[in-house]
């Protein structure tokens, strides 16, 4: 882990602990930069083994879930860093490391250095994890998993949405940073005009507290995986799912 960051990777948020780490203290295993995803068969290889880890399993669904073990590795803790300690991580695919786990999974990230002060506000808060790192990752993902970009980025922004929750229900969020934070999750474009892939991931509430997706994540259509409940928005997905041979 880096060290720097533990004091706001507490509680709800310490499964995230391990996600990152700093050259010097990279575990051993199999790394590849992350610009590397965007070569052909490189991505495609890491989805065929994770692929033969779900038992052939509907491959959108698959890819599904390796974008969403990618965001959760990595969004979890950049933005904690981002809106808890007001610093910005160096997120640039050319240097950042993926670390991969046996079955093609993401097992976290290394990063160049500590990172440093945020600079921007708004949208341009987050331009360099969801432009700079993400946006090459779902062309990427798009074209060598075959699913719809706005299912890569639901996945993506859902996890936005959940750290920001996770931080304004323990009292944690600055004023601006819960302003910045509400920017990127409601505002549909970006300041040059560009669309803003993660606005609106969620839509009406449901049950007491949850809230329903805009965009299923087919992880229902994994072997031994449950459905979401209410929070999904297809019928298939809201109840247990069958097994699948």
């Amino acid at each position: 882990m880096i060290e720097s960051l533990a004091p706001v990777l507490q509680g709800p948020l310490s499964f995230a602990r391990d996600a990152l780490c700093l050259p010097d203290s990279m575990p051993e295993g199999e790394v590849l930069p992350c610009a590397a995803l965007a070569e052909p068969g490189v991505l495609g290889g890491l989805l065929d083994r994770f692929a033969a880890r779900h038992g052939g399993a509907d491959r959108r669904a698959v890819v599904s879930m390796w974008t969403q073990y990618y965001a959760v590795r990595l969004v979890y803790p950049v933005l904690a860093a981002n809106l808890l300690l007001g610093r910005d991580l160096p997120l640039a695919p050319e240097e950042t490391l993926l670390l991969v786990g046996p079955d093609g999974d993401p097992r976290g990230f290394c990063l160049a250095h500590e990172g440093g002060t945020v600079a921007a506000g708004g949208l341009e808060r987050f331009a360099p994890l969801l432009r700079g790192h993400f946006a090459p990752l779902v062309a990427a993902v798009v074209a060598e998993g075959r699913i719809a970009p706005r299912l890569a980025w639901s996945n993506i922004g859902v996890r936005f949405a959940s750290v920001a929750e996770m931080a304004e229900q323990q009292g944690l969020l600055s004023e601006a940073a819960r302003a910045d934070i509400d920017a990127v999750l409601e505002r549909s474009c970006w300041p040059d005009g560009s669309p803003n892939p993660i606005c609106g991931v969620y839509g009406a509430a449901c049950g007491d507290t949850d809230r329903r997706r805009r965009v299923c994540c087919l992880r229902y259509l994994l072997p031994d995986f449950t459905g979401c409940g209410c929070t999904c928005p297809l019928p298939a997905g809201r109840g247990e799912a069958l097994t699948r041979h």
